[in-house]
C-alpha cells in the first residue's frame, strides 16, 4: 500500500476542519512479520473525531525466506533488502520535514534510525511532539539476544549510541511491558518516565474468540515461533522427546529460525515422530485456526535474560482465541498475574524440558482445567491486552 493510499484512508476520519490530527511517518515490512504495527495504525485510523496523516514506506525484511537458494541468490536478495530499507528510511524522514514540521508525530517500528536521522534537524523542521515505538530493540538484540556482534566491539557501542541518542529525542517511548520499559531506561540512560508500558495489538477480528470444547482423541499441542533464543527451542524439542511415547500427545511446530536447525538435530537424535512441523510462513488466518484447533498452545521457554522481560505476541493470540497456555515462569508472567484470583495461564521453570513435559501431560489429561485455562485466558485478553488500552493510551499522550 502506498503512503497516499493511507493518506485517502486516513482522511475519512476528519469530523471537521478543527479536530484533533496526529502523523504516523516511518518505515513498515511489507510482510505480516510484525502485526503490532499494522494493527496499531489501524487503531489510529478508526479512532472517531481524529485526523490522522499517514507517511509509511515498505520494505521487506525476511532473510530466512531465501535460505534454499543459491549464494548468488541469496546475495542478491540481502542487498535488495539493505537498499530497500535504506531509500524507505530516507523517504520517511524526509516527509516529516515536509508535512510533520510542529505536528504530534507517531513513529512506529523500526523507529531509531528514523529517529536519530530526525535528531539532527534543527529545531524548526522537527515534528512537535514524537512519540516512538520501541517493541524491539536493535542493540539488545544484535548483542544479547541473538549474539551477531560482540557486546565491547566498535559496531555494538555505534548501535547503542545510535540507538539512545534516537530515543532520548523522543518524547514518549512506548514499550511492551513493564521490564522492558525498565530495561530500555536503564541501558539507554533514558530521563525517567520516558518510556511507558503498553499492550501490543494483533488482529482481533481474525483472532477472534472461539470457546474452547474438549473433544475426544488426541490432544494437540501447538507452538508458533521465529525460533530465536528466548523462545526455548530447544527446550520444546526436548520435551517432544521425552513424550514421543504419549500416543495422546501430538505436537505441530510452526516457523523457522535461527534456532530451528539445533531443534531439529534433537528431534531427529530421538527419533521422534509424534510431531509435524511447518516452515512455511503462514498468514494470520492460517495461524488462527491452528490456533483453534489446539488443546494447548506453548508459549517461551528460553534461559535469555529477554526471556524474562517479554510477553509475545503469539500469547496475545492464544489468549484471543481462548486457549490454554503453558509459558516460562518469567519475571513478565509474574507481573501479568499478579492480583488475578487465578492464573489465566500455566507457568513452568525456564530451561526445564522436564518440566514443561509433565505440565503438558498432567494438562493433556485433564479436560476440565484445560477449560478453565482457556476461559480465564480470554477474560485476561479483553480486560488487559485488547488493542484499545494501547490505542487509547497512545493518542491521549499524543493529544495531551
Amino acid at each position: 500500500m502506498s503512503p497516499a493510499d493511507l493518506n485517502s484512508r486516513g482522511s475519512t476520519a476528519l469530523v471537521s476542519s478543527a479536530c484533533p490530527r496526529i502523523i504516523i511517518a516511518g518505515v513498515h515490512d511489507s510482510s505480516d512479520a510484525y502485526p503490532n504495527v499494522k494493527y496499531r495504525v489501524l487503531g489510529f485510523h478508526n479512532a472517531k473525531g481524529i485526523l490522522v496523516r499517514e507517511y509509511r514506506y515498505t520494505f521487506r525484511w525476511r532473510p530466512f525466506a531465501c535460505r534454499r537458494r543459491s549464494w548468488w541468490s541469496r546475495l542478491a536478495s540481502i542487498v535488495g533488502m539493505v537498499f530497500g530499507a535504506f531509500f524507505s528510511h530516507l523517504r520517511a524522514v524526509i516527509a516529516c520535514v515536509l508535512y510533520a514540521r510542529s505536528e504530534s508525530v507517531y513513529v512506529p517500528y523500526p523507529a531509531p534510525l528514523v529517529l536519530f536521522c530526525l535528531s539532527f534537524l534543527p529545531q524548526p523542521l522537527r515534528p512537535g511532539k514524537i512519540v516512538a515505538d520501541a517493541f524491539i530493540s536493535l542493540y539488545d538484540t544484535m548483542v544479547f539476544d541473538r549474539a551477531m556482534i560482540s557486546g565491547g566491539g566498535l559496531p555494538a557501542r555505534l548501535l547503542r549510541w545510535m540507538e539512545r541518542r534516537a530515543y532520548r529525542f523522543c518524547d514518549l517511548v512506548v514499550a511492551d511491558t513493564e521490564m522492558n520499559a525498565a530495561y530500555l531506561t536503564q541501558i539507554f540512560q533514558l530521563p525517567a518516565g520516558r518510556v511507558i508500558a503498553l499492550p501490543l495489538a494483533i488482529c482481533e477480528q481474525i483472532y477472534s474468540y472461539t470457546p474452547y470444547i474438549p473433544h475426544d482423541g488426541q490432544r494437540t499441542v501447538l507452538f508458533i515461533g521465529t525460533f530465536v533464543p528466548l523462545q526455548g527451542t530447544d527446550v520444546i524439542a526436548e520435551a517432544v522427546s521425552l513424550l514421543r511415547n504419549e500416543p495422546g500427545i501430538h505436537f505441530r511446530i510452526i516457523g523457522y529460525g535461527q534456532t530451528a536447525e539445533s531443534a531439529r538435530e534433537s528431534l531427529e537424535r530421538h527419533a521422534c515422530r509424534n510431531y509435524v512441523w511447518i516452515e512455511e510462513w503462514q498468514d494470520a488466518a492460517a495461524l488462527a485456526k491452528e490456533i483453534r484447533r489446539a488443546d494447548i498452545c506453548l508459549g517461551i521457554f528460553g534461559a535469555t535474560d529477554k526471556t524474562q522481560r517479554v510477553w509475545p505476541l503469539k500469547n496475545y493470540a492464544y489468549m484471543a482465541c481462548g486457549r490454554t497456555i503453558i509459558t516460562g515462569e518469567t519475571n513478565c508472567a509474574r507481573s501479568l498475574i499478579r492480583g488475578t484470583d487465578r492464573a489465566p495461564f500455566a507457568t513452568v521453570p525456564t530451561g526445564d524440558p522436564q518440566a514443561l513435559a509433565a505440565a503438558i501431560l498432567s494438562l493433556a489429561c485433564d479436560d476440565a482445567a484445560r477449560t478453565e485455562y482457556a476461559n480465564l485466558a480470554r477474560g485476561y485478553y479483553e480486560r488487559h491486552l485488547a488493542n484499545a488500552i494501547s490505542i487509547d493510551a497512545i493518542l491521549r499522550e499524543m493529544l495531551h
